[in-house]
């Protein structure tokens, strides 16, 4: 989530400087407004700000605040925010004068029993009005046959996590987009909670809902997709690429769902965050750091788990992966499929500093993509 903190004065310096910067940029931002103070604070309220989004920028704020309860949540933090404490957090992304996010509120609430929810969001900036779910698509009664279906045929392994397990009737009103990721589902608490008691949700990649989608030039979709071309090296995950994190950071955010389980080097973990489905949490010998992440169903731009060819994979990539034939023991052991591997050399960016890298696609014996690797190199 995406959480700063601002005492007031400087808190206006920063609005106005930021305000001035998206202006100059000639395009709508997000940025944080709320308390602490310190970032160790076990209460706080903070939410986002749409700034320099239009004429309607006034109206989607107000929508924003009024949606969310944020001035109930105010108060609640004014009087202590009980034993419980509340936090209010959030995280969004913009697509082209389209905004997709997402509230969460834990804690102590403004009425009722101290619990957690959701109040995820959408805004077309060109009208000021919120998206309709519906509106996404040119087959919308297609569309959600194939989630039902998919969620049907998920519902057991899905269950395990879970407390409450209400699938249906699948809630498609509160939903958010992701750039170059795909759509998640959020669920109330009493219809869908995982285990550790956070509201459950459900994600669909892009890649498996495109042949429903309305693709035209000025559709929501295609404005909020991310048209860049570039492709591999975990684009797909977007903010949720957690390489680097300590596994404290990591699972406090993402929630394990089970006990750390072997992992060549390491251990790995499940984790709830339902964007995070199919991927694995890959540490360090002692546990203590996310060394790299191995995802099974992923949408890296031009690289998709369960469709891509390793020939049009690295005709993407180009030239210099290492390729190492994939035996049966030795993929169990690394969790993969029978095949074929090709790794790239690469390097990613933690805490400022460029550490290098693996990138490693793995094939089955029918040359699909099935996973994708990248690994920090010790």
């Amino acid at each position: 989530m995406k959480k700063l903190s601002f005492f007031c004065a400087a808190f206006l310096c920063l609005l106005v400087a930021f305000a001035g910067f998206a202006m100059e940029n000639a395009g709508p931002a997000l940025m944080s407004l709320g308390l602490p103070e310190d970032e160790g604070a076990e209460s706080y309220v903070v939410y986002p700000v749409l700034v320099n989004g239009g004429e309607y920028t006034d109206q989607v704020n107000a929508a924003i605040q009024e949606n969310a309860q944020i001035g109930a949540y105010q108060n609640v933090l004014a009087f202590g925010g009980g034993s419980t404490g509340i936090r209010v957090d959030w995280e969004g992304e913009m697509g082209q004068e389209v905004l997709s996010l997402v509230i969460s509120a834990d804690g102590k609430m403004p009425v009722g029993r101290p619990s957690q929810v959701y109040y995820p969001m959408n805004y077309d900036l060109r009208t000021g009005e919120e998206i309709v779910f519906e509106s996404l698509f040119e087959d919308a009664d297609g569309a959600m046959a194939y989630m039902e279906e998919k969620l049907l045929n998920e519902e057991e392994k899905l269950s395990t996590h879970l407390e409450n397990r209400n699938l249906f009737p699948v809630p498609y009103e509160r939903f958010t987009l992701d750039n170059s990721g795909g759509i998640t589902i959020y669920y109330l608490k009493e219809e869908l909670s995982f285990l550790s008691g956070f509201s459950g949700s459900v994600y669909f990649r892009y890649s498996e809902l495109e042949p429903y989608f309305d693709l035209t030039e000025d559709s929501i979709v295609r404005r909020m997709k991310e048209e860049d071309t570039k492709v591999g090296y975990l684009q797909g995950l977007g903010s949720r690429n957690c390489i680097g994190l300590s596994l404290e950071e990591a699972l406090n955010t993402y929630r394990s769902t089970v006990d750390s389980e072997y992992y060549p080097g390491g251990a790995c973990y499940e984790v709830e965050d339902a964007r995070l489905y199919g991927t694995l949490l890959l540490t360090d010998e002692s546990e203590e750091r996310v060394l790299g992440v191995l995802c099974g169903s992923l949408d890296d731009n031009g690289i998709v788990t369960g469709k891509t060819t390793l020939e049009e994979a690295k005709a993407l990539l180009g030239d210099g992966g290492i390729s190492i034939p994939m035996d049966g023991d030795t993929a169990m052991q690394y969790r993969v499929c029978k095949g074929e591997s090709v790794t790239w050399q690469t390097t990613v960016i933690v805490n400022g500093t460029e550490e290098d890298a693996e990138y490693t696609l793995y094939a089955d014996e029918d040359n699909i993509v099935q996973y994708i690797r990248m690994m920090i190199r010790k």
